[in-house]
């Protein structure tokens, strides 16, 4: 609790005028000094006397909330005093922001109301809200003080996520096992289908025994259809490729959120990678797909990449489909090639680099994305051809 800048102004001057009447005898500066200061005083004791009992609960939504989407909070807040509220000034700090401002009108006993907010979703990241500040005054304007409602609440922001169709199922080995896909298989899920190595995170319960004894190793029994494809999105985090071209790589995690998105709801299999060695492992549930999502909304650039890092971390032989997202000529993740070898197919997403470069050539394998062109625009102009007949 403490004077406003107006209450120690009005306080001063209730004390300099007092002393002017002293000085020059004059009773009628002594009486309008100490009114200033009665009055300052008055103040004081109505702020420190009002007791608030408020209680006040936030809410966000949507709760999944994406960057460039609508998101608002709402505080609900209910009066528990047994007096009347005066004029509350509210302030819910947001990360990034001054905050939300509000004005409460007066709610008396047992009153409920609702005041909203929309917060800013222009960039993806970890959005901080709260505390909120419950500001209590007079009516002059001299005195206040600050009240916690409530208390901080943290929110991801996702990145843009474009409706795209996902990238062509390749041909070769079932993501789920040693075996090649059968050329024709029972329509029921519980059919057996193969046996396979076991893997960190498989059910114990899928193990079986018998062949497990043969081998003395862990064998799982594969039993669902392997119609899973398999993605994996390698996402060049070097800031040398963007050079200072913030809005490429933007871009490019926007791209990233959309190929894994458009892989998991058509039920396959997506893995996230970046240049400098952070692997997300496989997903294929809405859940696992928000750790993804999550993953690339806190993502930035570092230095701290090298491709003979990322071929330790792809170290496995995966098969499937590959998509890379860079920026420049494109030619800065693989140059060697060593990727296209591990992958039925390899799709490169470039955008503008330094001083705007791009590929030369655009090639189903290459997509350059031009600058201030939308991404899932220039993803479905390249897939055409592509996609035409390709049974997806």
């Amino acid at each position: 609790m403490l004077l406003t800048r107006s209450g120690w102004l009005t306080a001063i001057l209730g004390g300099a005028v007092m002393l002017a009447g002293r000085v020059l005898g004059q009773l009628e500066f002594l009486l309008l000094g100490a009114g200033i200061l009665g009055l300052v005083v008055f103040a004081f004791l109505r702020v420190w006397t009002t007791r608030l009992k408020l209680a006040v609960a936030r809410q966000v939504t949507p709760s999944r909330v994406h960057a460039g989407s609508p998101a608002r909070v709402d505080l609900r807040i209910l009066n528990q005093s047994r007096r009347p509220t005066p004029v509350l000034r509210l302030n819910d700090a947001v990360s990034g922001t001054r905050g939300a401002n509000l004005l409460l009108a007066p709610l008396g006993t047992g009153e409920r109301t609702k005041v909203a907010y929309r917060l800013p979703t222009d960039r993806r990241g970890r959005l901080a809200i709260g505390p909120l500040r419950i500001r209590l005054t007079d009516p002059f304007g001299l005195a206040s003080i600050d009240l916690e409602g409530a208390g901080k609440t943290e929110i991801t922001v996702f990145p843009r996520v474009d409706r795209i169709l996902p990238l062509h199922r390749t041909t070769g080995q079932d993501p789920h096992s040693d075996a090649v896909h059968a050329n024709s298989l029972g329509r029921s899920g519980d059919e057996f289908y193969a046996l396979r190595q076991y893997q960190v995170g498989d059910s114990l319960r899928r193990v079986h025994w018998p062949s497990t004894a043969r081998h003395d190793e862990l064998m799982i029994r594969q039993d669902e259809l392997p119609w899973q494809g398999r993605v994996t999105v390698i996402l060049d985090v070097n800031p040398l490729a963007y050079g200072s071209n913030s809005e490429s790589f933007e871009k490019a995690v926007s791209a990233a959120a959309s190929i894994i998105a458009a892989a998991i709801s058509r039920g396959d299999h997506a893995r996230l990678v970046t240049t400098a060695g952070h692997d997300f492992a496989m997903a294929t549930t809405r859940g696992e797909l928000d750790r993804h999502l999550e993953a690339l909304a806190l993502v930035e650039q570092t230095t701290a990449t090298s491709f003979e890092h990322l071929g330790e971390v792809l170290r496995g032989g995966f098969d499937g489909a590959l998509a890379v997202l860079t920026a420049g000529t494109g030619s800065n993740i693989d140059p060697g090639g060593r990727l296209r070898a591990r992958f039925g197919s390899v799709t490169t997403v470039v955008f503008p680099g330094p001083n705007g470069t791009l590929p030369s050539v655009a090639t189903p394998d290459v997509v350059p994305v031009p600058p201030g062109s939308p991404f899932d625009q220039v993803w479905a102009h390249s897939r055409q051809g592509k996609w035409r007949g390709a049974g997806v």
